[in-house]
Formats: C-alpha cells, structure tokens, sequence
C-alpha cells in the first residue's frame, strides 16, 4: 500500500496538485534552483522505501530484470540539461499553464538499459508506470501510467534520473527515481517510476487516452511536445 506520508490512507486529489513558489517572470537564472521549480502530482505523493524500490523492465524484451536504487547507482550515469515544462491541466484546458524551469537532470540512459534487456523487434512503445495511487477527477487510480513511442524512448537524452541539479531527486519531485524524457511535457517524464513495460501496443490508461490536451486546446507549438499523449 502507498501512503501519504501524514495519515495511513492515500493522498488524494480532485485534480492537480500544485506546488509553484515563483512567478515565472522571476526565472532568470540559467539554471533553475529546484526549490523555484514547480512541482505538479496527478494522485497522491507515496511514502517509498528506498531500500526495497525496485525498478522492473519487461514486456518485448529478451532478458526481463529488476534493478534496484543501488543497481542503477553502478550504471555509467549521464547528465543532460534540459527545459521542464508542464503541459497544462486537462481539466481546465482553457487555463495558462505557465510552469517551465531549466535544469540538469543525472542518470542512466534508458537506451543502455534497453540494450542489456534486448528489445524484441515487434516492439513499438514504451509503457512507464509510477507507484502513486489516488483520486483524480472523483475517479481512483492504483498507479499512474503513461507511455512513449520506443524511438523516442531510445533517444541518448532520455534518462532513468536520479538526480536533479547534483542532488538526490526528493519524494516530491518524483523520487528516489523518475523517468525524464526531454522535449517532451512533464507529464510523460513519469515520477515514482517503478515498472518499464516494452509494448507493440499503445497503453490504454486514461492518462493516456483521457486526461490530454488535443484539437484546438493546443497550439502548434504544445502539439510538438505532445510526446506518447
């Protein structure tokens, strides 16, 4: 059971919760500092023991496996630099977003991990499943899930990231580890990541055939980010 880490029951939310300490217009710095990036969670914020998370990729793959924190630490890790941006809530579509940061992500390369487990060659997608759980638009959900096409997933500069600006990712930002997918909006770059599924079809969760923003809600420029929505 995930918990919220001030009661004994999930962490439940209408819609968007929402942490933004700054006004966009006082992001001058090159580098973000993470405590002025915004922080967004579609459920609940999990209580995580590190030392039994486990990471698990299977599905299209030769040699499914599980990875714990310690494991992926061993990996070679990869720093990328990279705009993080909120696409906005589906809920209210209508509503400015206004939530970007610029900062430097550090982890594994989710392209080197797909080396070592083999990706069959019928595969097509990459499904990222997150452990938080909770209430989202009077609906429950167990897990947030979103996916990605695998050539996207392939890209060098998509990580499995366990840091944010040198520094340990905290609960609140998705860790002890999340997926980071740049040039794409937040909401794919899946927090709490605890399952990869290699897939030869699109997820059907809502957050990926539901809760999207689509037609003219985007701009051509939000269409370019869209990403696996």
């Amino acid at each position: 059971m995930v918990k919220s880490s001030k009661s004994n029951q999930p962490m439940k939310y209408s819609g968007f919760g929402l942490i933004q300490n700054h006004d966009i217009n006082s992001l001058s710095r090159k580098i973000t500092r993470e405590a002025d990036l915004f922080k967004v969670w579609h459920l609940g914020i999990p209580d995580i023991n590190e030392r039994k998370w486990m990471l698990c990729i299977n599905g299209l793959v030769d040699r499914p496996i599980e990875l714990s924190l310690e494991d992926l630490k061993a990996f070679p890790q990869t720093s990328v630099m990279a705009f993080h941006e909120c696409a906005g809530n589906p809920l209210h579509p209508k509503v400015p977003q206004r939530r970007v940061g610029n900062v430097v992500w550090k982890g594994v390369r989710l392209a080197d991990l797909f080396s070592m487990v083999g990706v069959k060659e019928e595969a097509c997608f990459v499904i990222s499943k997150g452990i938080d759980q909770g209430i989202y638009n009077q609906k429950y959900y167990s897990e947030y899930e979103k996916d990605l096409p695998l050539a996207k997933a392939l890209n060098p500069n998509v990580l499995i990231a366990l840091e944010i600006n040198g520094e340990p990712l905290t609960v609140e930002r998705g860790g002890p580890v999340r997926l980071v997918v740049p040039g794409c909006y937040g909401t794919n770059s899946t927090k709490w990541l605890t399952h990869l599924i290699v897939s030869d079809a699109r997820s059907k969760s809502d957050f990926t055939t539901k809760y999207l923003l689509t037609g003219k809600q985007l701009t051509d420029n939000q269409k370019s980010h869209r990403c696996g929505l």
